[in-house]
Order: structure tokens, then sequence, then C-alpha cells
């Protein structure tokens, strides 16, 4: 059976930054994971950097704060 884990952890005091985590498990194995970070600036969130398996293998996605997505 596939489970899904999706959570939020506060990553500041002042609450501004955060890891936001996705999995997908079956029988004991992650099968796919998203882990992005986090900002919070002008009064939204903003990916900074996210780590995923969206394209068959594990790699980075730096998004830029013109929108603009650079892989890794």
């Amino acid at each position: 059976m596939r489970k899904e884990l999706s959570f939020i952890v506060t990553l500041s005091d002042d609450q501004r930054d955060r890891l936001r985590i996705i999995a997908f498990k079956e029988k004991g194995r992650i099968l796919r994971f998203v882990a992005q970070y986090e900002a919070f600036i002008k009064d939204e969130w903003r990916m900074i950097v996210r780590y995923d398996t969206a394209h068959g293998f594990a790699h980075k996605d730096i998004i830029h704060h013109n929108g603009n997505i650079e892989k890794q």
C-alpha cells in the first residue's frame, strides 16, 4: 500500500523560513520525494530551492527571484 507523507518544518524563530517535505512510500521504501525550502518575502511564501525526483532521478532546482528555474 502506497502512503503519502507530508509535513512542514519551521526553520527560524520568526517563522519566515520553512522546509516543506512530501514523500511517497511503499513497503518501507521512498518511491518519490520533494524537499523544498521556502521563505516568506514581501508578504508571500516563495520557493527558493527544491530537491525532487520529478524526472525519474534526484535533482536540485534553484528558483530565482524572477521566476527562472535553474536545474542542477
